[in-house]
């Protein structure tokens, strides 16, 4: 989970540099709003690229002519030495105040949401064309929320002033600026911890301002309307969620937005660079475990895919003679009855794989053990190791085809050769040795 949120915060910060030198400052306000959410949501999405682990198929690019037992996850605390009366980690505290943000965030949005749809009940309402309009005392200056704008009747407007006001807060409502700021307070119940949030938050509101203030402007002139935002920031700011007309923190900006010239349809390929910084950030957060195997169309039912060669060599003492004989094993790989592990009786088709591979992952979580060289050097990865199960049931032949660390790859060999014997695969009810392959990722907590 700590990956996800660096990359999440990695992806956020690339692509708010991109805005911040390149796109911020060009009058494409439309086109801003939409780079600002969509980059929102690609910090979130290209990160979980790395959430889709290697499992050992060969679908994924694992190799194998082999069948693939279930993936186990071995992690640093197994149930069987789980300490008892430990103090609590430091990770257990992240997670706590982790959490605690979270709920914080949660309460103070419903707090927003209560404080608004107080003030609509206790307002006369008006249905208007493309809104309604919400006539109260209790605020002391207009805002817009959702489809409301919320107007005092006590207001000392003029009626150009009145008109004005209410065509930037109509633009807010038209272009449902409400639904990005709730978009983002969702968001940031999780991702409160990440100054990029706050980041987004703040470049957005901007360009809800720049696009309601060029509505405005229409039909006031930008000196009479600089006018107007510079009084109306003497007074109260609107509720957190809603959108008003006096922000005093981007008073400057709102000002020099409107003076300045319009941008050039050139710089419209400005935006274009979005794609290949898509395209390096899914490159980055992508999975990158080797593939260092080949992979390989599975072979037919009781078909060999290898041979297993024995040589033994005898001497006969009384005659001096010296015999040796060479014994080959056919190897499959997919047989009418795969070998199956523990105690399954009375079970067959899926029900007898699902009870094996059951009780294959009760023995290897309750008899491996993290390495603690590896654990000391925060080793992690996926071990793939393979074995033959033979005629006898007994396992041989044990190989790692992927590597993670001499100690891991020795704690796996170790697990699998005190595997108790099998029940040996079979084809038309005779004994055949099967080759397995087993993938076992060691994970830190």
């Amino acid at each position: 989970m700590i990956a996800y949120f660096i990359a999440v915060s990695v992806c956020w910060v690339a692509c708010l540099a991109l805005y911040a030198g390149l796109l911020r400052g060009e009058k494409f306000f439309h086109l801003n709003r939409v780079y600002l959410l969509l980059t929102l949501a690609l910090g979130l999405l290209i990160p979980l690229i790395d959430w889709f682990p290697a499992t050992g198929s060969p679908q994924t690019g694992w190799i194998s002519q082999v069948i693939w037992l279930p993936e186990v996850t071995v992690s640093d605390i197994s149930p069987k030495n789980w300490p008892v009366g430990e103090k609590i980690s430091f990770a257990d505290i992240l997670l706590g105040i982790y959490l605690t943000g979270c709920a914080i965030m949660t309460a103070r949005l419903l707090r927003y949401l209560w404080q608004l749809a107080a003030l609509i009940r206790s307002g006369v309402k008006t249905r208007e064309k493309g809104f309604t309009l919400v006539e109260t005392d209790r605020v002391s200056t207009p805002f817009s929320f959702l489809g409301y704008l919320f107007w005092n009747p006590a207001l000392d407007f003029d009626p150009e002033t009145a008109r004005t006001v209410r065509t930037h807060e109509e633009a807010h409502i038209r272009q449902g600026h409400s639904m990005d700021l709730l978009a983002l307070e969702l968001i940031g119940i999780f991702a409160w911890w990440c100054p990029f949030w706050y980041a987004y938050n703040r470049a957005l509101r901007n360009v809800h301002e720049y696009l309601a203030d060029s509505a405005a402007i229409r039909q006031i002139s930008t000196r009479d309307y600089g006018q107007l935002l510079i009084r109306q920031c003497l007074s109260h700011p609107a509720p957190a969620l809603a959108h008003g007309l006096p922000h005093h923190s981007q008073l400057k900006n709102r000002i020099a937005m409107m003076t300045k010239s319009n941008s050039s349809r050139l710089a419209v390929a400005k935006y274009f660079t979005l794609l290949p910084l898509t395209a390096l950030l899914s490159v980055a957060c992508a999975q990158t475990e080797p593939m260092d195997m080949v992979v390989h169309t599975p072979p037919a039912m009781n078909q060999p895919v290898s041979q297993l060669i024995d040589t033994v060599i005898t001497y006969d003492p009384a005659t001096y003679v010296e015999t040796m004989e060479v014994f080959k094993t056919d190897i499959y790989a997919q047989v009418e009855q795969m070998p199956v592990f523990g105690s399954c009786p009375d079970l067959k088709g899926d029900a007898l794989a699902n009870c094996s591979n059951g009780n294959l992952m009760q023995f290897i979580v309750s008899q491996m053990r993290y390495p603690k060289e590896a654990k000391k050097a925060g080793v992690q990865g996926m071990v793939v190791a393979s074995f033959i199960v033979l005629k006898s049931g007994q396992v041989g032949n044990i190989q790692i085809k992927k590597s993670v660390s001499t100690e891991c790859d020795a704690e796996v060999r170790r697990l699998i050769s005190e595997m108790p014997a099998w029940q040996p695969g079979t084809i038309e009810g005779k004994p055949v040795a099967v080759e397995m392959s087993l993938p076992i990722k060691f994970k830190l907590d």
